[in-house]
């Protein structure tokens, strides 16, 4: 399933904080509210999904999970089980020095994540073009961490994510429990027979945390749900963006106007993309990179208006396009 660009940060991030005890978190909107402790669940199935919903928002409003210790803070007693261990080495940045990403994958056997027997122990979903007809199983919970030692590019891999598979033989979540219990839920466009809701966490300067919840046409419940944070995609990364693709208007705004010549048509012939490439490796030149941006841009700072529109867009097509 594929997402379309549709937010500054193009995808998402999560984290997650304590459960053995009840914390408080303070959510975007400003309402401070309780992570839900596992010993609050209800034993109904309907309460059960309500229960889950709060309980995922609410972790990801928390935004602090990065390790294992804090898995087994939210998830008392669980197993964990190692699953991938994987160690590249990669270019870093533009200086050709060679950094090392680190990605660990994990299982957690938890003590209540578990098939329930009012649960939808297999759920049937169907098939839409590349993604074929299938079944939910029992439910699984993993953790993946993946990080790299290069500071200019820290922020494109360092990402902490939750995922909670196979909800439905725990509890039956749809997308109207969903906005009950959580408003500022969106539903998103998925291709391929895909459903998707999104919900922003926490967001700082350095961070960004999101939480997002799929399933399949034909599939009465939601399928998973998932809690990604993304270290250097905050507030930095969102007000370097915004000058970057600042300059990018300008710099294309430019081109367009020297070249009223430049009328985009599909398929685009040969002349066409001769104006692409070369309104590409204009705005590129005078613009540069977004990682430069973030590099120069102060730690701390306000929050600035958000840029709707793809950058890919804004290099090689005219706004009148």
């Amino acid at each position: 399933m594929t997402r379309y660009w549709n937010t500054i940060f193009g995808a998402a991030a999560l984290l997650i904080a304590g459960c053995s005890t009840p914390s408080t978190t303070t959510a975007t909107d400003g309402v401070s509210r309780a992570v839900p402790n596992a010993q609050t669940m209800p034993a109904d199935a309907a309460g059960r999904a309500a229960w889950l919903v709060r309980f995922i928002t609410a972790l990801a409003d928390s935004g602090t999970i990065q390790s294992q210790a804090d898995l087994l803070t939210i998830f008392p007693g669980a197993r964990i089980v190692p699953i991938r261990h994987m160690q590249n080495a990669y270019s870093c940045g533009t200086t050709g020095q060679k950094t090392d990403t680190i990605f660990d994958l994990i299982r957690l056997d938890s003590t209540w994540f578990q098939a329930m027997p009012d649960g939808v122990a297999h759920m049937q979903y169907s098939g839409f073009t590349i993604n074929p007809p299938g079944e939910t199983g029992a439910p699984e919970l993993t953790f993946s961490t993946s990080q790299n030692a290069c500071q200019a590019d820290r922020s494109r891999n360092n990402l902490s994510v939750l995922r909670l598979d196979n909800l439905p033989a725990f509890a039956c979540i749809t997308g109207t429990i969903l906005v009950a219990q959580e408003p500022r839920v969106q539903e998103e466009r998925i291709t391929d027979g895909g459903i998707g809701f999104g919900y922003s966490g926490k967001i700082d300067q350095d961070t960004s945390v999101r939480a997002e919840f799929n399933g399949r046409f034909g599939g009465p419940c939601l399928i998973s749900a998932s809690i990604t944070r993304t270290a250097g995609m905050g507030y930095r990364r969102w007000r370097a963006q915004y000058k970057w693709q600042t300059c990018l208007h300008r710099s294309g705004a430019g081109f367009c106007k020297a070249h009223p010549e430049f009328q985009f048509s599909y398929p685009p012939g040969p002349a066409m993309l001769s104006l692409m490439d070369a309104k590409q490796e204009q705005v590129l030149a005078e613009c540069g990179r977004l990682d430069d941006y973030y590099e120069r841009e102060p730690a701390d700072g306000p929050i600035p208006p958000p840029i709707t529109e793809s950058p890919i867009r804004l290099q090689r097509v005219c706004p009148q396009d």
